[in-house]
């Protein structure tokens, strides 16, 4: 198979167009295209208390760069709301 720079093409995670930094809930819009918001606050809190390695959240799910999926990426995708991104 062939990779897209995440994930193999053949995966459930659309990498490039949905589950992209900080768009942990996944949501698109075809005029705006995504936003990060409240809804990918509350969807990486939940991931993490679910501890849910498998969900394409999870993938994405490291905002923060720091190579890990913990309380910092929450802290990050607050100071990209707050700032607007």
């Amino acid at each position: 198979g062939a990779l897209d720079g995440f994930q193999w093409y053949c995966d459930h995670c659309d990498n490039l167009n949905l589950y992209v930094h900080g768009n942990i809930y996944g949501e698109y819009n075809e005029t705006e295209g995504y936003n990060i918001d409240i809804f990918d606050l509350i969807s990486l809190v939940d991931i993490l208390l679910d501890d849910d390695l498998n969900s394409c959240g999870y993938e994405i799910g490291d905002v923060s760069g720091d190579g890990n999926v913990n309380i910092l990426d929450v802290v990050s995708i607050v100071q990209m709301i707050m700032s607007d991104q």
